[in-house]
């Protein structure tokens, strides 16, 4: 006759893998997480819509990614991020002046336009988690470059 139960190697193992899968999932709800990678996301597809409209409108159109009054819906950040640099931030992006106002304010103009054929006023602007940053630069071509600061490593990376 064969007993009944588990053996304690067996209830081992699966509490071993109970416990990876439960630090796994914890790992992705944790409240230290930047919210900065969502946002930039965010960022870069209210500038992608801007550009498709002024493209399909034959017009320019404007946004404002900072706050209201734009022709696309503001940039709405969760909390623990804000407009601006980090206080830490040690070097700009690659080829990129020191722009006073961007860096305290968040953004170098406030609104980004996008003319009828895909060209754009050149603009900047800055998220910070109070560690890492994103900045976006909008060049008159209408290309936009997206920077991420690793403040462990005082580098920024294009993504």
């Amino acid at each position: 006759m064969r007993a009944r139960g588990h053996s304690l190697a067996e209830a081992s193992v699966v509490l071993a893998v109970l416990g990876v899968l439960a630090l796994a999932a914890l790992a992705g709800f944790s409240p230290g997480r930047s919210a900065l990678a969502p946002a930039g996301l965010e960022m870069r597809g209210l500038l992608e819509q801007t550009r498709l409209l002024a493209l399909a409108r034959g017009r320019g159109v404007h946004a404002r990614p900072k706050g209201g009054g734009g022709e696309v819906a503001p940039l709405r950040l969760p909390g623990g991020l804000r407009w601006g640099a980090p206080p830490n931030l040690r070097s700009l992006p690659p080829r990129m002046e020191r722009p006073a106002r961007a860096l305290l304010a968040g953004e170098a103009h406030p609104l980004a336009t996008y003319g009828p054929g895909g060209t754009a006023n050149a603009g900047c602007w800055f998220l910070t988690d109070g560690r890492d940053a994103l900045c976006f630069r909008l060049a008159n071509e209408g290309v936009l470059r997206r920077f991420r600061y690793r403040s462990a490593a005082g580098t920024w990376v294009e993504d």
